[in-house]
């Protein structure tokens, strides 16, 4: 079974709305054509060159007028106009804090089904950032404005390997009542063009030279514990100064990041590269001995399909997604000294490298492929 048309709305973009080559990390979203006829992914405050960007069944719209509480208190309006539109049946957001407002006029007047797809751990986040997720309300305010939105939502899907998230929505009254668990979700999923990219790297001679090569994508948030990964790096050329950090990614706070560079003595040992689309991130991959995650999401799933040694935090989703010395080697969440000494390991092991890099690169394969997704959604489609 398939739906026509299907609707994935956000407020923001979360990328750079300008870059939507086909290497464009946002091209993720054309896996939903696994499920639908045609896809229409509305941004409601992303502006950018075009309004319109066609990627053969997928339509991508940004909505912004640049100016977000105007974004903001528009959505209703503009989300209700295309779903009458387009005969819109099925929706999905990734918003769980104002999505209450944002559908106000869908709930009320059509009779699409909004599905929520959480991919933040509010809990998690509350408790590294000290804030809540709008960075505006206070978190109480927060936690009413994300129960009215379990409320108007039609259910709550996650996949099976989401570790601390399935703990975190059964704990919930309202989400445990809603809760659809799916093998894969499209989020879980990297782009086709990704899927191809990663193949032909793996027949590409690499140069390596004599140094330690770290690689660390994620944007340039402190929520991130980008931070951890820095003072790991500082204790990392403490030991051994042929380390070189690569990071991957913008972010509001790298001004921030940059100082913590320069007090921590490490200049010479981290390269901050900037946003990279896909096609630029791709060869990190084979240059890279170790993948190193404080807190990240859709950049690790990658990392695994290519089949990279990581080393993370075990927490997030990661707890009870990965296995412990078998494809990943996780450490005790906060302890930067720890993920030095798990680094360490792997580039004086080649053995353990190499079966780490066998070992998650099959969890990757069995568990987000494209050719899942049609049968996994059909809880949601019928």
């Amino acid at each position: 079974m398939r739906s026509s048309n299907i609707l994935l709305f956000n407020m923001s973009a979360g990328h750079n709305p300008s870059d939507l080559s086909p290497g464009s990390n946002t091209w993720q979203v054309k896996n939903y054509e696994e499920i639908a006829d045609t896809v229409y992914v509305l941004f409601l405050g992303a502006k950018g060159n075009k309004k319109i960007i066609r990627n053969g069944r997928t339509i991508i719209l940004l909505a912004g007028k640049g100016k977000t509480s105007s974004d903001f208190f528009r959505a209703p309006w503009v989300i209700h106009k295309l779903v009458k539109r387009k005969k819109i049946k099925l929706a999905f957001t990734y918003e769980q804090v104002f999505t209450w407002w944002f559908i106000l006029f869908v709930k009320m007047m059509t009779k699409c089904r909004v599905i929520l797809v959480p991919l933040t751990l509010p809990p998690v986040m509350y408790k590294i950032t000290k804030r809540s997720l709008s960075i505006f309300l206070p978190i109480w305010v927060e936690k009413i404005l994300r129960r009215m939105s379990s409320f108007f939502v039609r259910s709550v899907i996650f996949p099976r390997m989401m570790g601390d998230y399935k703990t975190w929505l059964m704990s919930d009254r309202v989400f445990r009542k809603k809760i659809v668990m799916l093998d894969t979700v499209v989020e879980e999923v990297p782009s086709p063009f990704f899927l191809k990219a990663i193949d032909e790297q793996r027949t590409k001679p690499v140069q390596k030279d004599n140094k330690y090569h770290l690689l660390c994508i994620s944007r340039l948030r402190k929520e991130k514990l980008i931070g951890d990964v820095l003072k790991c790096m500082q204790y990392l050329v403490k030991t051994n100064p042929n380390f070189v950090l690569h990071i991957l990614g913008e972010g509001e706070d790298k001004d921030y990041f940059n100082q913590l560079i320069k007090e921590l003595g490490i200049e010479d040992y981290v390269r901050l590269h900037g946003y990279m689309p896909l096609t630029d991130i791709i060869p990190f991959y084979s240059l890279c001995d170790v993948y190193v995650s404080a807190m990240t999401g859709s950049a690790l799933r990658e990392v695994a399909l290519f089949g990279m040694p990581v080393v993370a935090y075990e927490m997030d989703w990661l707890k009870g997604t990965f296995t412990r010395g078998i494809n990943y080697l996780g450490v005790e969440p906060y302890n930067y000294q720890m993920l030095a000494r798990e680094v360490m390991n792997i580039v004086n092991d080649p053995k353990l490298a190499e079966s780490l890099r066998t070992n998650i690169r099959k969890l990757g394969e069995e568990n987000w492929s494209p050719l899942e997704l049609s049968e996994s959604y059909q809880k949601v489609l019928c």
